[in-house]
């Protein structure tokens, strides 16, 4: 609702390029989630078609939690996408798990009003988690915690905004708070393409 009346908001505010910008990705993100959703309601939807239906019901569940205000200006959505990357991380292919991580950094921001910081720390978060995990459940979270301090200090002078540094190392706490039994029973829910999967990391 909020994509199709944004116009209105728009037209207040004199046209900004940066509310163009945001109100026309929202729109896009819409008409895709809409797509894919109807594909991966399909019987013959690929597993790469319901693996993507899946991370856009999560990007949209990211734009609405970020409006839940939290104490110190913390948002509950960069949380759960900090913790949604690191079990991506696990249980998906490198790829993939960049491609969640940016996806859903960028619906951060889209949330959030425009900028690209989430962006940027999920997104190097989530190539470095990707290798780290790899090679273990608690790598994997170094990787990210040390993807995010990393764009989060280099992007510090402009913004002057540390958010996303302390959501990732909330989100980090609850992935590491869920036991690997509940971790590995999500993990089997995530559609499997004809390649083989790779193993899953070792705790």
């Amino acid at each position: 609702l909020g994509g199709l009346t944004g116009f209105v908001y728009l037209a207040e505010a004199g046209w900004e390029a940066t509310s163009v910008i945001c109100f026309a990705s929202e729109l896009l993100l819409i008409g895709l989630s809409a797509r894919f959703f109807t594909l991966a309601a399909r019987r013959d939807a690929t597993a790469d078609q319901q693996r993507l239906a899946t991370l856009l019901t999560l990007g949209a569940l990211a734009i609405s939690l970020q409006a839940v205000p939290l104490p110190f200006s913390l948002s509950l959505g960069g949380i759960l996408c900090a913790a949604v990357v690191l079990w991506a991380g696990r249980y998906t292919d490198p790829f993939g798990c960049a491609v969640a991580a940016l996806g859903l950094g960028l619906c951060l921001d889209l949330a959030g009003g425009g900028g690209c910081i989430y962006a940027a720390a999920f997104g190097v978060g989530g190539l470095l988690t990707a290798v780290g995990s790899r090679w273990g459940r608690h790598l994997g979270v170094i990787s990210l915690m040390v993807g995010l301090l990393f764009v989060t200090l280099w992007t510090f002078s402009t913004t002057g905004d540390f958010g996303p540094f302390w959501e990732g190392a909330l989100g980090c706490c609850l992935y590491l708070a869920v036991p690997l039994k509940w971790l590995d029973r999500l993990g089997k829910l995530l559609p499997q393409s004809d390649k083989t999967p790779p193993p899953g990391a070792q705790p």
